[in-house]
């Protein structure tokens, strides 16, 4: 009997997380509210609060499924067969197509705290990986990947951003930008092995 109230447990907490994300795509953050996931699910709101704290443990919870699954999407974009240039190259297209999908609701929940770096640890981790390899094909000399790895960092970072905070009809003009900056930094990182 325990196994199948946890089986309801864990099913009725996915059904209120894939509500409160369905209702930030669609109607922005601060439109999530217990009630609103309770009427979404038809369930008071009394369970949600049986589930969940607050609204910012579920926003917490979707944060980190949002995480996990960045981080999987961008350890797909390096190939280790394909050049530095084309495996930032992928990078690239995955921000723009994840910028360009829902985002205002993503701009909210992608916000950081001050002093929380785990985002920062994520893109660092692939990022430092790809240069290892970028090194082995000899591509980069291994003294420059620190500061290789900064400089990648801080352009996909600000690349984030520029697309995040621009409106859609200039946003294929900002990915054009950012592919010319983007070849002019490997142009100077590779040249300078």
């Amino acid at each position: 009997m325990q196994k199948k109230c946890q089986a309801d447990d864990t099913a009725i907490r996915r059904m209120i997380l894939d509500a409160a994300y369905k209702i930030g795509m669609e109607q922005g953050i601060e439109k999530i509210t217990a009630r609103r996931i309770g009427a979404e699910i038809g369930y008071s709101t009394g369970v949600i609060y049986y589930h969940f704290q607050n609204k910012q443990e579920i926003l917490d919870i979707l944060r980190k499924d949002r995480d996990r699954s960045v981080y999987e999407s961008l350890q797909a974009c390096f190939q280790p067969q394909a050049s530095l240039r084309e495996n930032c190259g992928r990078v690239l297209d995955y921000i723009y197509r994840f910028a360009a999908g829902g985002r205002d609701f993503y701009i909210q929940l992608c916000a950081r705290r001050d002093g929380d770096s785990e985002q920062r640890d994520i893109w660092m981790d692939l990022i430092q990986k790809e240069l290892d390899l970028a090194a082995e094909r000899g591509e980069l000399a291994p003294e420059k990947i620190p500061a290789a790895a900064d400089c990648l960092w801080s352009f996909f970072a600000g690349y984030d951003l520029l697309l995040l905070r621009r409106c859609p009809e200039s946003a294929s003009a900002a990915e054009k930008h950012s592919r010319e900056m983007l070849d002019l930094l490997l142009d100077g990182l590779l040249k300078s092995r």
